[in-house]
């Protein structure tokens, strides 16, 4: 048997959806789509350029006392200790154990960044104490993946230099003294490493680097293989590139995002001013729980976190002065999100230890299940696990996924799954909303029923045409019950061949509060639905993006957080984009809603 063709494609990028992905569409009996409601929207420019007093440049003097917000602090494990001394960066490790990063340990303390996109230069000057002798690698550091990065800096003694790839050495310099000044330019895919020893000197060129990959990270790094107690001081840092966004002459707000105490990575910052127009420029979502956006005049604002999988309430009145960073505390809360394969944590949790139920066919001719195999599905039922009539014994520990065919489910037969499941109280603030009930597939067809409604269908003829078919339904919050138990009982039509979830089980989540469905329409020149368009959304700020390609002449996104987006669609990367529109959407838009957009030939 084989499975259907995908009608959408999509790529995302930007945050993960609190350990989780992007959801899909509505459908299930509440969740259809009846109609679409498209709206003309009028063509706009790009976000407006950023006018820093140097434009594209980032220095951070290390003044303190915490880091700036475009910082991330990795600290993969206890030990090593961050401070600010009169203008530096000081980063201590001590004695008790090795701080490594290499191919085979990712131990090592390190301050980073997203890496900008195209061209970049960036230095910063470090000290060592005098005499400090061991096996330890500290200065600047490309990243390409967690395990997979350039150092340059001091080899096992300040006066020493050393350009190292992940265990493989590029080459050493000697040096006099014990402090240098470090800087990495990428030119294209040439990566270019300087040195000097006084602020007088000029940069000597020391290695060029020919690179097929693009960075992750850029920043600073303090690594040694032994345990050795290690001070490197780091004073000053400068990175240009012309894609850098933030304008440090205007104000910024950066938020602790927290769930209680817990940091919270993935939101992103919405802005609005007092006549609620959403403003800003930059915006970077939250990692290690901290989130900026930057360009914001002075002036008193509303900030709020968005993200597809998590709630949140804003916070008013937070007041931005020009030149400086303000700080807010935002509360939030992650979504409901659980994986009903019968080997994840979540089943026990939720069933109490329990698991799912099977009870396999043939079951009796005049059961309510037969007659539900001959007739269309009834709008609600609920399989009983002490109907005598099922003419069937229900299996315990059932496993999910796995084929039951042959071996307990019978060839043209029906039977049914069952899976019985706990909601906590605090659930009731999630029944404003569908949950998505998704990605698990039924070898024939199903009817699938939540508290004995019916959420979802699939079928086809011939039959068997549905069995690879992921279902997607959705479950009104209002059938959700907190403080309760929650039946979720699928029926299955069995053909010849493999029975039951042979291949995925299901998942149930919900979205956030601020989530909305956004369908988009595109037309070409002659007036006609435009196919195989790649359409990109992004968020005002640029800390999320997501990618789809227009079928039958629109493109679904599919849970997008309230907040500005610009719109941009092509056919081929050959093509130039298409002047980029800026749409507006809405918290808990449970419609479709679009644009028009006219696009290339």
């Amino acid at each position: 048997m084989s499975g259907p063709r995908p009608r959408r494609r999509f790529r995302r990028s930007g945050p993960s959806a609190y350990r989780g992905s992007v959801g899909n569409r509505f459908k299930g009996s509440t969740g259809v789509l009846r109609r679409s409601i498209f709206l003309m929207v009028l063509v706009i420019g790009l976000f407006g350029g950023m006018s820093a007093a140097r434009a594209g440049e980032f220095v951070d003097e290390f003044n303190g006392p915490t880091l700036h917000a475009l910082w991330e602090s990795y600290l993969p494990k206890p030990g090593p200790a961050l401070s600010f001394v009169n203008g530096t960066l000081r980063i201590d490790t001590p004695a008790d154990t090795a701080y490594n990063h290499t191919g085979f340990f990712d131990n090592a303390p390190q301050v980073r960044f997203d890496a900008p996109d195209g061209d970049f230069d960036f230095e910063t000057r470090l000290t060592l104490p005098t005499g400090s002798l061991s096996s330890y690698h500290v200065g600047l550091m490309v990243m390409f993946s967690p395990k997979d990065a350039y150092y340059w800096g001091p080899y096992q003694r300040p006066d020493q230099l050393r350009l190292e790839r992940t265990g493989s050495l590029k080459g050493t310099q000697a040096i006099t003294g014990n402090a240098v000044s470090l800087r990495i330019q990428r030119i294209g895919s040439s990566f270019r490493f300087f040195y000097r020893t006084s602020d007088s000197a000029a940069w000597m060129l020391f290695r060029s680097e020919t690179v097929s990959g693009a960075p992750l990270k850029v920043g600073l790094i303090s690594r040694n293989s032994v345990a050795y107690a290690l001070r490197a001081d780091f004073t000053r840092f400068r990175l240009s590139s012309a894609a850098l966004k933030a304008d440090f002459s205007q104000g910024w707000i950066k938020a602790n995002v927290r769930n209680g105490a817990a940091p919270v990575d993935g939101p992103w910052l919405i802005v609005r001013n007092a006549q609620g127009r959403q403003v800003g420029g930059a915006a970077y979502p939250a990692q290690s729980g901290r989130a900026a956006v930057f360009n914001l005049p002075p002036g008193a604002y509303t900030v709020k976190a968005v993200h597809p999988w998590i709630d949140s309430s804003p916070v008013q009145n937070v007041t931005v002065t020009a030149g400086q960073e303000s700080m807010v505390d935002l509360q939030v809360v992650p979504c409901p999100s659980f994986s009903l394969l019968s080997n994840s944590k979540d089943v026990p949790a939720l069933t109490g230890n329990g698991s799912w139920k099977l009870l396999p066919g043939p079951l009796n001719s005049n059961t309510p299940e037969m007659r539900l195999y001959r007739a269309p599905a009834q709008e609600s039922y609920t399989p009983s696990g002490t109907d005598a009539t099922l003419g069937g014994t229900w299996l315990s520990g059932v496993q999910v996924p796995r084929d039951y065919g042959q071996a307990s489910i019978s060839n043209n037969s029906v039977f049914w799954y069952r899976l019985d499941m706990n909601f906590p109280e605090s659930y009731r603030r999630f029944m404003d909303r569908e949950w998505i009930l998704s990605g698990f597939n039924i070898d024939d067809e199903d009817f699938t029923y939540f508290n004995g409604q019916l959420v979802g269908a699939t079928r086809s003829r011939p039959m068997f045409q549905s069995w690879l078919a992921k279902r997607d339904y959705r479950i009104p919050g209002n059938l959700i019950k907190p403080g309760g138990k929650n039946v979720l009982a699928i029926q299955g039509l069995q053909a010849p061949g493999g029975a039951g979830m042979t291949v995925s089980g299901p998942s149930l989540k919900t979205p956030s509060d601020s989530a909305s469905y956004v369908r988009i329409s595109l037309l070409g020149p002659d007036d006609k639905a435009a196919d195989e368009v790649r359409v990109k959304v992004t968020s005002l700020g640029g800390a999320y993006s997501e990618e789809g390609v227009s079928a039958e002449g629109y493109v679904e996104f599919r849970w997008l957080p309230e907040g500005e987006y610009l719109v941009e669609c092509r056919r081929s990367a050959a093509l130039d984009p298409s002047l980029p529109t800026r749409i507006s959407v809405q918290p808990k838009t449970y419609f479709t809603t679009g644009i028009t957009i006219p696009v290339l030939p």
